[in-house]
């Protein structure tokens, strides 16, 4: 913070041009002493020079030079003393020695000072040769960056090694200091190999193993928490564009008055940088709004100060924030202040305004109506319903509405795992007991408690309301800013002061009577605690009257509400007191018959309560009504609601927990067995077991929560994924008209399971533009990493109203240039280079309203409605045309009878002997089993294993020209089981056995970004095939043949992509249209000649010559390209085996089966150009010879076809016609190999225009056939 102070004199706050501070105080000189003394530290290291000064330094801050105002005011007249120097008082937490004892209390050295100067001053050493060490600009180092630097910290954390420790790692890891770290003994050493041992790669240590001695800090990055907090630092680009385009919704028609009001919350805070962004945008729309409402400009000189003092306003009276992590709160604090800090300026205080709480978990101002609570039926019951929100502002039916949190949940301590249950399974048993018992049905005097219960909370919240107007006026600090004079009172109360204000008068803290504040939340948090009991405390569980007793000696103070002893007023007692009686006789003789909420003696004085506290302590509850009671009785919500919510899904992950003080359950990959083996020794040790517990207690506590109806209805039956929670959440919160703005993953847009969710979500979507992290903008997720930045606003009807939506996104700047005057065509997801694109066009906004959703929920077939409709990754507008052709499609593969199957598991068939790892030749066709890599785009013979096929890459590409007519690809599986059993485990299908039918396979794993997504080809009788591959049985043969064809097209293929499925199976291929045109002839035949490459496709042929022309007339005039006959049997000159007439063959398919489906051949090409990047880069540089053969091809697929690049360039491109090329190579993929074999290449050599090859054949096809539907 000094360093930034310091570099920024024009703050005030810092005196650095007199020469007395800046030589003798500033931290500054403090750099210059250190460069001084790196070379004498052995001298010099043992003293405390360094942390003395810095000592005063922080001192003279905190208390200001001179230390009284009568002082300062003297001082600061006298300009003529030499080398005086004023620093006026910072009285904020981060230099109060009562907040920073630790650092105050602490003394190091020289040595130790020097180190830390450095660290905070200095670049890193890069390791390089001759490099020097630079000092960093702090006057360079923006608020965001800063902020970066603060959350990064909230992922590490330190100990000090009581043994001396050695680390290990996943053999497969690299190590990096920066990564998760992990420490073994030296004689737990010889359970790791040397690969997952970390040893010195530098140093005068390099090759020994990395140790660190007892007494050792360590400070490593923190595993368990990152992956819970799931926190991932947003990059200032996408921070700055989410706020600005929330703003675009938020601001609009509002006036300069109406901007400044706006109240912002960031529920998942951090570092504040999203509060601190809104703040900077809010500053810059005031003014500028202002200056237009006055007619008036602010001179350069003038606007900074006058920015940072709405930017302090904006940030003192309308930003909030929340996070689970302390530390992230006191950071947002100082974030918030470096941001709209200025000379003369107050320090901020933030006391209710920033949060420690979990936003997710925590009750509501929401109610049951009394007729659930004694429900029998089933689905009746109130927590197999949504409670009814019940607004501050509003009142509560006060004769049949009870709150939610004076109720029980089926979730409650719910503890299912199977360890868990063998570790206690007596006192799981108890539990269990105690939750049905719990929440069954309520009778009628329980009724009457839970009205009268309410009624206690309908009070205190109102009194809770007050006390925040109350505190706020105590603490408030008189701003006036340009254009607003602002006329309230100062309160003129020190920071500590205002700490000690919400410390007793607010919280109640050690107070003998808690406050409506503090019973309110006392009582939220028991209700929660029940969600998380520990285990082991499950003796102290309440039973519901004892609960309800409980919660009134919380709300109340008294015990007549709860029916336990109505005559103890009078001093009538049983003789034997009950539990709760005795409780009450204690009460009454300590407070007399007022109502008096002691906290501290209840927790002291009944171990459940104090259970209760300590696990909300923990588990840090939040209740954004109570905490925030004031703003939505005043304003009903946040006007904005903004951040990037943690991206997890709610696991339980045994192997994170013991890996913490048993590293081989992460370095190591166990298996289930030797899981359960090191896991019982593992929990033999009092702490780890007691982490193993309270870890389980804490995942399966949240899970339930966030899973239960009661609290998030409307995910329902979703999968617990934390930033899904915060969209109803935040719509709950927000104000009227008020806009949420998130970042999250794009996966609430087409889960299987979320048509309820969408079906609130988009009449809300105001804006959503979708991003691939190719560019890295997230660096702690992968490249395909698909994310959105969404924009949300109250409800209203998508018969009119839009939503926009921008897809294919890689860098924040194109969305701006989507809004622009356009300039020539939208670029495709990659451009001409073959780069991302990062190129926004007008065309690339698409607008959806009930209609547009209507389009891609007939996608899906069944009831659909519009708004539960998948949301798609379209390019361009255009693209919605060509979805709403398949969207039409009246004839689909859900339509006919087919049959699909994986057929052989890669590892179950193994395991049951069906099948065995063996690569070879099969001698006939019942021996194949295929896999993914053999097939591609209408090829069932694209590529062979290798001799010895270890890695997904040891395939090779099989020259169709040069094999023979019975050839069979390599195998890597043999069956290991008689030919009788084999037939007996193959299902049976339309009367014969599966492996006995044609099939239609296509590769299971859809990768979107490859060149093409759909890899289909025909397999024939007999052969089988793995699950890397999924096989097609059709009932009809017809259909067979034209699907084989169409789903060889660029239009299937688009329709795959923009479906976004990662496998292939009936719901990625139920919409395919099943085509029955006048061009199926052709189509079939292209089919055929792709994929009948041998004798073994025979019978295949034959038969499908029936639904074929029986003549192959090419759209294209090239001699490589022969209009021939169609020979009624099948030869080895039939099928199409030269790279160029195959090419031709897909691009003919292409163009009828767009025809087919009713595109237009403006759409085909557009869908090629748009979303076809990779297959465009490949067709720029792939060339032909004169035979047809591929001479020269960047295409990373095709290994060993044509010459390398350098060859290439240099010796062969633009040879004259005639001239003729070798190429000698060893060739492995036919029996009796390796052989060596030279391939002839004929000048003169070029390449195809698929765009123009589709003008080419429409037009040919349109002649031949007529023009679509005549």
């Amino acid at each position: 913070f000094v360093l930034f102070i310091e570099s920024r004199p024009e703050l005030g706050y810092a005196p650095l041009k007199a020469q007395s501070y800046m030589y003798s105080y500033s931290l500054e000189s403090l750099r210059d002493i250190a460069d001084n003394i790196r070379d004498d530290v052995e001298e010099v290291g043992s003293g405390y020079y360094l942390n003395e000064t810095l000592s005063k330094l922080f001192e003279l801050i905190y208390n200001g030079y001179p230390d009284s105002e009568e002082d300062i005011l003297k001082y600061s007249s006298e300009e003529s003393l030499h080398d005086m120097f004023v620093i006026v008082p910072l009285k904020a937490h981060i230099f109060d020695p009562e907040y920073t004892k630790m650092i105050t209390n602490a003394k190091l050295r020289n040595c130790v000072m020097l180190r830390i100067i450095d660290l905070m001053s200095l670049t890193r050493n890069d390791g390089q040769r001759n490099s020097r060490r630079g000092r960093i600009s702090y006057a360079n180092l923006g608020i965001n960056q800063l902020g970066s630097v603060y959350e990064a910290l909230l992922s590490y954390r330190g100990f000090i090694a009581e043994h001396t420790l050695y680390e290990v790692k996943r053999a497969s890891d690299s190590f990096n200091e920066l990564d998760v770290g992990y420490f073994v003994r030296e004689e737990e050493l010889d359970q790791y190999t040397e690969d997952e041992r970390v040893r010195y790669e530098r140093g005068e240590n390099r090759g020994k193993l990395r140790s660190y001695n007892k007494g050792t800090f360590i400070y490593r990055l923190a595993g368990r928490e990152r992956e819970k907090s799931a926190s991932y630092y947003t990059k200032e680009v996408l921070t700055r564009c989410l706020v600005k385009y929330a703003l675009k919704e938020l601001l609009e028609g509002k006036s300069a008055d109406e901007i400044l009001s706006l109240t912002v919350c960031e529920p998942a805070m951090g570092s504040a940088a999203f509060l601190n962004e809104a703040i900077n945008q809010l500053a810059e729309a005031y003014l500028d709004k202002k200056q237009k409402e006055l007619g008036e400009v602010i001179s350069y000189e003038d606007r900074f100060t006058e920015l940072q003092k709405v930017k302090m306003y904006i940030a003192d009276r309308n930003v909030y924030g929340i996070d689970l992590n302390p530390v992230a709160v006191e950071l947002a604090e100082v974030s918030l202040w470096l941001n709209t800090i200025f000379e003369g300026g107050y320090v901020p205080w933030f006391g209710t305004q920033l949060v420690c709480g979990n936003s997710l978990i925590g009750a509501r101002r929401q109610c049951y109506h009394v007729n659930h609570l004694t429900a029998t039926a089933t689905g009746v019951s109130w927590y197999e319903n949504a409670p009814e929100r019940v607004p501050l502002g509003t009142k509560r039916k006060p004769q049949t509405q009870v709150y939610h949190f004076l109720l029980g949940d089926p979730g409650m301590s719910n503890y299912t795992d199977r360890v868990i249950k063998s570790l206690e399974p007596d006192k799981v048993k108890n539990i269990k007991k105690w939750n049905k018992e719990f929440n069954s049905p309520y009778n009628n005097d329980d009724l009457v408690t839970l009205l009268r219960l309410s009624s206690v909370i309908d009070d205190l919240w109102e009194a809770q309301i007050n006390l925040r107007k109350e505190v706020h006026e105590k603490t408030k600090d008189s701003l006036s800013v340009y254009g607003l004079e602002d006329h309230c009172t100062d309160s003129h109360t020190t920071i500590r002061q205002k700490d000690k204000i919400l410390s007793e008068q607010y919280k109640s803290e050690e107070m003998t009577n808690a406050g409506p504040y503090a019973r309110l939340k006392f009582a939220m948090d028991y209700w929660c605690a029940l969600w998380f009991w520990p285990i082991d405390k499950e003796e102290l569980l309440p039973s519901r009257s004892e609960f309800l007793f409980d919660m009134s000696l919380i709300l109340e103070g008294t015990f007549a509400s709860v029916n336990i002893g109505n005559d103890i007023k009078g001093g009538q007692i049983s003789f034997l007191p009950t539990e709760k009686e005795q409780i009450a006789m204690d009460i009454v003789g300590t407070y007399g018959n007022n109502s008096i909420v002691d906290i501290p003696q209840l927790r002291k004085k009944y171990p459940r309560l104090n259970l209760a506290y300590e696990i909300a302590e923990k588990n840090h509850f939040m209740h954004w009504e109570l905490e925030f009671a004031d703003l939505f009785a005043e304003r009903g919500g946040f006007d904005l609601i903004v951040g990037n919510p943690p991206w997890i899904k709610i696991e339980w992950n045994e192997q994170s927990v013991l890996s913490d003080s048993h590293p081989m359950f992460t370095v190591k990959n166990l298996t289930a067995t030797q899981t359960t083996q090191n896991r019982e020794a593992a929990l033999k040790h009092y702490n780890t077991r007691s982490v193993y517990m309270n870890e389980y207690q804490l995942i399966s506590g949240e899970q339930a929560f966030l899973n239960a109806i009661q609290n998030y209805n409307d995910l329902r039956g979703q999968q617990t994924n934390l930033f899904k929670c915060f969209l109803p959440q935040s719509w709950m919160f927000n104000s009227d008209a008020g806009v949420s703005a998130f970042i999250h993953p794009d996966g609430v847009y087409d889960d299987p399971n979320g048509d309820e969710l969408r079906k609130i979500l988009y009449p809300r979507l105001r804006r959503h533009y979708q991003f691939v992290n190719e560019k890295l903008l997230f660096e702690e997720v992968g490249h395909p990493t698909v994310f959105s930045l969404n924009i949300y606003g109250a409800p209203r009807s998508l018969k009119k109203d839009k939503f926009h939506s921008v897809s294919n996104l890689f860098d924040p700047i194109a969305i701006d240039e989507c809004y622009e005057k356009a300039i020539g065509e939208a670029e495709g997801i990659k451009n001409a280079r073959g780069e991302w694109s990062i190129k926004g066009h007008p065309d690339r906004v698409l607008y959806y309203g009930e209609q547009e959703l209507l389009i891609l929920a007939a996608l899906s077939g069944g009831d659909v409605v519009p708004t539960a409709a998948k949301l798609l990754a379209l390019q361009t507008k255009q693209l919605l045309e060509t979805v709403r052709c398949f969207a039409e499609s009246s004839y689909t593969l859900r339509d006919i009878d087919i049959y699909m199957s994986e057929m052989w598991h890669e590892t179950y068939a193994q395991n049951d002997r069906t099948i065995l790892r063996n690569t070879i030749f099969p001698s006939m066709s019942n021996e194949m089993i295929c896999s993914g890599p053999h097939i591609a785009v209408g090829n069932p013979l694209f590529k062979t294993p290798r001799s010895i096929c270890e890695q997904k890459g040891d395939y090779d590409c099989i020259d169709l020209s040069s094999i023979n007519s019975d050839y069979i690809a390599r195998t890597n599986y043999t069956i290991a089981i008689s030919a009788a059993e084999y037939s007996n485990r193959n299902p049976e299908v339309y009367g014969k056995k599966y492996y006995c039918h044609p099939k239609l396979v296509a590769r299971k794993m859809l990768n979107l970004k490859q060149e093409r997504t759909l890899n289909v080809a025909i397999l024939p009788e007999k052969y089988g095939h793995i699950n890397g591959l999924v096989g097609v049985v059709f009932s009809n043969m017809r259909d067979f043949y034209i699907c084989a064809a169409s789903w060889s097209s660029i239009p299937f293929d688009y329709y795959v992509k923009v479906m976004g499925k990662s496998n292939f199976n009936f719901a990625a291929a139920s919409g395919f249209p099943v085509l029955k045109t006048k061009y199926d002839g052709e189509l079939i035949l292209r089919g055929l000649l792709l994929n009948a490459l041998t004798s073994n496709f025979q019978t295949i042929y034959r038969k499908g010559l029936q639904f074929s022309t029986k003549e192959l007339c090419w759209s294209k005039d090239d001699t490589r390209l022969k209009n021939h006959l169609i020979s009624s049997e099948w030869s080895y000159n039939v099928p199409l085996r030269t790279d160029y007439e195959r090419r031709q063959a897909l691009v003919e398919i292409d163009v009828l089966t767009a025809m087919g489906i009713g595109m237009t051949l403006s759409q085909l090409k557009d869908i090629y150009r748009l979303q076809f990047a990779i297959a465009q880069q490949y067709e720029i540089d792939t060339w032909y010879d004169s035979n047809g053969r591929i001479v020269f091809t960047n295409n990373r697929s095709l290994t060993n076809v044509g010459f390398d690049r350098s060859t290439w360039e240099n010796s062969i491109k633009g040879a004259p016609a005639g001239k003729k090329f070798y190429r000698t190579i060893t060739d492995d993929t036919m029996p009796g190999g390796p052989i060596e074999r030279t391939i002839e290449y004929v000048a003169p050599f070029d390449r195809c225009d698929r765009e123009q090859d589709y003008e080419t054949a429409w037009a040919f096809f349109e002649e031949k056939y007529g023009k679509q539907g005549s």
